[in-house]
Order: structure tokens, then C-alpha cells, then sequence
């Protein structure tokens, strides 16, 4: 049930294509693909990624930064979390993709799971 590793941090952005050309050709990131105006994905080398979404992308129109953990037992990390003071948000079957369950912590920091899907 613990977390497996970071999948990914999300940064939420206002134009998406501004943001992409700021990315890529300001940091040299490799943009690994685009949805769009909600969401672009980055290789930030060795194996990390860095990705950027829109508000409503993110599920819980959050701003600034999220960090996406990643675990194989979602729910039961969520809901061991909530016994600590963490409060579910929201919970996005994303098919294909996976899951995501959306939290705020304690300090109300808001980070999501990601569960990859069983195939």
C-alpha cells in the first residue's frame, strides 16, 4: 500500500500553448505529448516527468503545483490517509490510463494518487 514513487508534478497553467513554448524552448524539455489545452507531458531526464495541466484537468481546479504519487492500492492509502486528517476530494477513473484520488492534507496542500490500470 505504500507509495511506489512521485509519477509526475503538475504544474497548472492559464494558456497552454504559451506554456509549452516556455518549457520547451525556454528549458529544453522534450514534450512527450499534448492533449490540447488541458494537459502536456515533459521528459525532465532520468526517468522523470514534469507535466502541465489545465484547471479543469486537474480535477480539483487546483493552482500552482501538484505532485502526483504513485501506489498499486489507491483507495486503501486514501483511506488510510483520512484516519490521519486527510480529506478525499474528488476520485477520477481515467480508464485506460488508471485512477486518480485527489486529497488535501492536513495543512491543506492538495496531492493526488495515481493507480496504474490492471490490465
Amino acid at each position: 500500500m505504500p507509495v511506489e514513487k512521485v509519477k509526475y508534478t503538475y504544474l497548472v497553467v492559464d494558456d497552454m500553448n504559451a506554456a509549452v513554448a516556455f518549457y520547451r524552448d525556454g528549458l529544453g524539455l522534450r514534450l512527450k505529448f499534448q492533449d490540447g489545452e488541458r494537459w502536456s507531458e515533459f521528459d525532465a531526464g532520468n526517468g522523470t516527468a514534469i507535466a502541465l495541466s489545465s484547471r479543469e484537468e486537474s480535477g480539483v481546479a487546483a493552482t500552482g503545483s501538484v505532485v502526483v504519487f504513485q501506489a498499486s492500492d489507491a483507495e486503501a492509502l486514501a483511506t488510510s490517509l483520512v484516519t490521519r486528517g486527510a480529506k478525499i476530494l474528488k476520485r477520477r477513473d481515467m480508464g485506460d490510463h488508471g485512477r486518480l484520488i485527489a486529497i488535501r492534507d492536513p495543512s491543506g496542500s492538495i496531492f493526488q494518487i495515481f493507480e496504474k490500470p490492471v490490465r
